[in-house]
């Protein structure tokens, strides 16, 4: 599959990134809280491989 990198949030799943902060392991995290820190971001970078998100930056 193709990676493909997004540098916009208006179409991410906060509740897919929350989960993927989970397992990396990176604490726990809440979606609206993820949600609030990326918009207040000036550079964000979400990589995906197909339709799953594998990263973040």
């Amino acid at each position: 599959m193709k990676q493909v990198l997004v540098y916009d949030d208006g179409q991410i799943d906060w509740n897919e990134l929350a989960h993927l902060y989970k397992i990396a392991p990176l604490d726990n995290k809440n979606p609206d809280d993820l949600k609030i820190s990326f918009a207040n971001s000036m550079y964000k970078c979400f990589i995906y491989n197909g339709d799953k998100l594998i990263g973040v930056g």
